[in-house]
């Protein structure tokens, strides 16, 4: 038989066991409520700096205007009062906005080159400017000047793409058939960086594939006139004044177009506003979310916390005898309750971050740890500990020591 000690060690070995195993389970919801914050913010943070990094690609201190896309019907209603952008526009645009820098105009010319069934470049008929509106870099070469426009020189330059298709016969000084005519190459553009890839969900146009040609030179291109433009971009001079020139544009081609929406004002600055509204909004769910498992995780913690109250009154008796006074009881309750949380934090955090490391290689997503989201984490694991343990700590040190000494 075994002796009454070796019992005792096994029933206290076995209430220990039992008392971790509550422990470790009032943690889950702490766990996966910390999991939920580091992806969320890690996930979120960096769709954001994508989302962001793409809108920039315009140029925040642009206005974009683009020819909308209209039914066959609309554009025999419209063709009656308005005949899309124009150059006039362009005109009228230069003498009227406020603060504008730089105005461009962009027409895009449909089947003008083929490569292959792998490769069809937008050919995009344009000025010098297009370049510094849009944050255009050659990495040989040269872009347009406005020595081309004028002279209509057969110059083009073209993407890094349409260089790397064309292989020996896709370097500077070499030619390139558009349309019916030969066009010289003068430049190769740089694979923009900003999105981390030359198409972006904004621009829906990729840079790597096209060929920029003078706007003059369309007549070379089987007869093309320069007739209705696809796209107009406004510079402002400065970041504040993007607002009221985007106010003047809409208001001169609502006037000039006679009310036919035939066109869009794109503001890119206004863009990243609406894309950070956007972002925050399902923040706030998935923080709602977050919140619901801490609430459940910090529930199961009052109920351990209280249980082990119950189991260790005596202990708390003792305690008290010895000279400890009530604010000694309640902190170390509270203390407890705080660590068993911090370690489920700990516990959500590494399980986060593989999460997030996870779906960054097979999930296709770009995430974003920031210090500051880990640092939360951590801040709330040990906040939800406090809390849920305040009600049990209060109940342990509010306990008359001599009830409590006679508890067994």
């Amino acid at each position: 038989m075994d002796s009454p000690w070796r019992q005792l060690l096994r029933n206290a070995r076995r209430s220990l066991l039992q008392q971790r195993l509550r422990s470790a389970l009032s943690t889950l919801g702490v766990v996966f409520g910390i999991v939920s914050i580091v992806t969320m913010v890690s996930l979120g943070e960096g769709a954001k700096q994508k989302a962001i990094a793409q809108i920039e690609q315009l140029g925040v201190q642009n206005i974009i205007v683009r020819s909308a896309r209209l039914t066959e019907e609309q554009t025999i209603a419209v063709g009656r009062t308005s005949t899309g952008l124009s150059a006039g526009d362009v005109g009228a645009l230069q003498a009227a906005v406020p603060r504008c820098d730089r105005i461009v105009a962009v027409r895009e010319v449909e089947s003008a080159v083929s490569l292959g069934k792998d490769l069809h470049p937008d050919v995009l008929a344009t000025t010098a400017d297009y370049a510094a509106v849009n944050g255009l870099v050659t990495e040989s070469g040269r872009f347009l000047c406005d020595l081309d426009d004028a002279s209509r020189a057969p110059v083009c330059v073209i993407g890094r793409a349409v260089a790397e298709h064309l292989g020996g016969q896709g370097g500077v000084g070499r030619s390139l058939k558009i349309g019916n005519a030969m066009f010289t190459i003068v430049g190769i553009l740089r694979a923009p960086a900003a999105a981390g890839d030359g198409e972006t969900s904004v621009t829906l146009r990729d840079l790597g594939s096209v060929v920029v040609i003078p706007l003059s030179t369309l007549g070379a291109l089987t007869n093309l006139q320069l007739g209705r433009l696809t796209e107009i971009i406004v510079r402002a001079k400065e970041m504040p004044s993007v607002e009221a020139a985007a106010e003047a544009v809409t208001a001169i081609l609502s006037r000039r177009h006679r009310g036919v929406a035939d066109y869009q004002v794109v503001v890119p600055i206004e863009l990243i506003a609406k894309e950070e509204q956007a972002r925050g909004n399902l923040n706030m769910l998935l923080v709602s979310i977050a919140m619901v498992s801490l609430l459940v995780g910090g529930i199961g913690i009052m109920n351990v916390m209280l249980a082990s109250v119950s189991e260790r009154t005596h202990e708390i008796g003792v305690r008290r005898a010895i000279g400890a006074n009530r604010r000694d009881i309640a902190l170390q309750f509270l203390a407890e309750s705080s660590l068993i949380s911090l370690v489920g934090g700990l516990v959500g955090l590494a399980a986060g971050l593989l999460l997030v490391v996870v779906l960054s290689m097979f999930g296709g997503w770009a995430p974003v740890v920031e210090i500051w989201s880990i640092a939360l984490a951590l801040v709330v694991a040990v906040v939800v500990g406090g809390l849920a343990g305040l009600y049990p700590a209060l109940r342990a040190s509010r306990m008359d020591p001599l009830e409590a000494l006679r508890h067994t």
